[in-house]
């Protein structure tokens, strides 16, 4: 795990979307600390993948943009996603991908970085939910 973020169950999904940005910015940040100086570093793609429940709390989001992943994601993922899996929104800043097999305490945040001259790395950080 390369980042992990905890966020206080709350009825205001907007502090979820907080949490998973936050998630977010500590995969970049890791990932230009094992690429210093590096000016080739490029976000590819950041997927959050949520349990259905989770899924329906952030379609509450005015943020929330219905998506279906087309076939240009689908190659630039490098593989057809699990039949566990479907995208469903666009925040912009990420893409929400309901997946049966993520339980109900966390939030998968992955991401994949264009490291220059065709390399790439992948960063998976998580969103933990906490009762207090």
């Amino acid at each position: 795990m390369d980042a992990k973020v905890q966020w206080k169950i709350s009825p205001k999904v907007e502090t979820l979307i907080e949490a998973i940005v936050a998630c977010r910015k500590e995969l970049c940040e890791a990932v230009k600390k094992r690429n210093p100086g590096s000016r080739t570093v490029k976000l590819l793609y950041c997927d959050v993948h949520a349990s259905p429940k989770l899924t329906e709390m952030l379609q509450l989001s005015s943020l929330w943009k219905d998506h279906a992943e087309t076939a240009a994601e689908t190659d630039q993922r490098r593989s057809n996603r699990p039949h566990s899996q479907e995208m469903v929104a666009d925040f912009e800043l990420f893409k929400v991908v309901k997946d049966t097999i993520v339980g109900d305490e966390q939030i998968r945040v992955v991401t994949e970085f264009g490291t220059g001259n065709g390399e790439w790395e992948s960063f998976i950080g998580n969103v933990e939910l906490v009762a207090r």
